[in-house]
């Protein structure tokens, strides 16, 4: 399944990428004709979330759960099929260039807020951007941001804040690049652009990244269990209340793609979140011109990235 497609069901709650790479693929889906009959989406997953850190979350199946918590300046617009097409979430509107293409003006909606209700301001969005790019949170795509104008002296521990990103009031912010670079729009659209609670962060440690995240997303968290289940609420004070169609989002972990088949099929889970291959293998024919399952198939097409990582410091064998 694609890193939006249930992010999108979430949303709609109609079951009908990284940055944009060099392959282009159709990756399908199996789901349940409607979201499950309490009004709950179930969606089972073989293992457990790796982080419901933003700072962390660098995988398929974290990255869903990152966009339904947590908010981004700009984000895809999956309205209209994959959702290629970036729209502003917490921006007011799309930002304004300027500086030859290097410098990027946000006015930012001012009711935004945290679940525990505190407002999230420029000075919010700030911080969240220099911790990514801070080597203490070990972000996995810190170097994305290493194009702002003073990344590279606040990582080296030679300024105390990145000169390149500056509040402008309480709902502006401003960010100054090196050079020009068109993929920007789409790196503040990623999991690592999105705003956090500095004091949540502080208050919880290590364990704010599996038990007591802190977002603005239109889902709140709940309950963590640990390898077996996760349960996140729609939170009612999101600023845009048309996102948001099922009460509740259920993940339940442990689950093999072959025994989802069968959850899904009695009605018990509404799809298979694992990617990219949410169907069994030997099942995926079957299942495709089944006449009642292959009509709940989604094929969407989607750009990506793949490759094999090789040890280039280890001789062959």
């Amino acid at each position: 399944m694609s890193i939006r497609t249930w992010q999108s069901v979430a949303k709609t709650a109609a079951a009908l990428s990284l940055l944009a790479g060099m392959s282009l693929q159709a990756s399908p889906m199996l789901h349940a004709q409607t979201a499950h009959a309490s009004g709950t989406l179930i969606i089972d997953f073989k293992d457990d979330i790796s982080s419901l850190d933003t700072g962390r979350c660098y995988d398929t199946e974290c990255y869903p759960f990152m966009k339904v918590l947590y908010d981004r300046l700009l984000d895809y617009d999956t309205s209209k099929g994959a959702g290629n097409d970036l729209i502003p979430e917490a921006a007011v509107a799309m930002p304004t260039l300027s500086n030859g293409g290097r410098t990027y003006i946000f006015k930012l909606r001012n009711d935004v807020h945290f679940w525990n209700g505190r407002l999230a301001t420029s000075a919010d969005w700030v911080y969240s951007f220099e911790r990514i790019i801070d080597p203490k949170t070990q972000a996995g795509a810190a170097s994305f941001w290493f194009g702002i104008v003073g990344a590279n002296d606040f990582k080296n521990g030679k300024a105390k804040h990145v000169s390149g990103i500056k509040a402008l009031g309480q709902f502006g912010l401003e960010i100054d690049l090196v050079d020009p670079d068109p993929t920007f729009l789409n790196v503040l659209a990623m999991p690592f652009g999105s705003v956090v609670d500095r004091n949540q962060i502080a208050k919880y440690g290590k364990s704010y990244a599996t038990q007591h995240p802190m977002g603005t997303g239109p889902y709140v968290f709940s309950q963590h269990i640990l390898g077996q289940k996760m349960i996140l609420t729609k939170n009612p004070h999101y600023f845009n209340p048309s996102v948001g169609h099922v009460a509740a989002i259920e993940a339940d972990f442990g689950v093999t793609t072959d025994v989802s088949l069968l959850r899904v099929e009695k009605g018990q889970a509404d799809m298979d979140g694992d990617f990219p291959n949410p169907l069994p293998q030997a099942e995926f024919l079957n299942v495709l011109n089944d006449p009642v399952l292959g009509k709940r198939i989604v094929k969407q097409q989607q750009v990506a990235t793949e490759y094999i990582a090789m040890n280039v410091q280890v001789k062959p064998v």
